[in-house]
């Protein structure tokens, strides 16, 4: 209640308030920097590695955890 009452006081009165009251707003970034990068990948390619490749091969270590994950991922999921 008294965030609705205090809101009258800001700038652009009770309809500048977001709902739910009393949570702040999710987190805009201002450019794609702030943005969090994502690797796409199956079990033989990565998509989008960084900014100049679109598809590569997994090789050496980030193959063998890749396939580490599928096998500890299937033993956990048929116990």
């Amino acid at each position: 209640d008294n965030i609705l009452y205090m809101s009258q006081f800001a700038p652009g009165g009770r309809e500048s308030i977001s709902w739910p009251v009393g949570v702040p707003e999710p987190y805009k970034p201002k450019n794609r920097f702030d943005v969090i990068r994502w690797d796409y990948f199956t079990e033989t390619h990565i998509f989008f590695q960084d900014d100049f490749t679109n598809v590569k091969e997994l090789i050496g270590a980030d193959k063998l955890d890749i396939q580490d994950v599928i096998k500890v991922s299937m033993e956990k999921l048929n116990q």
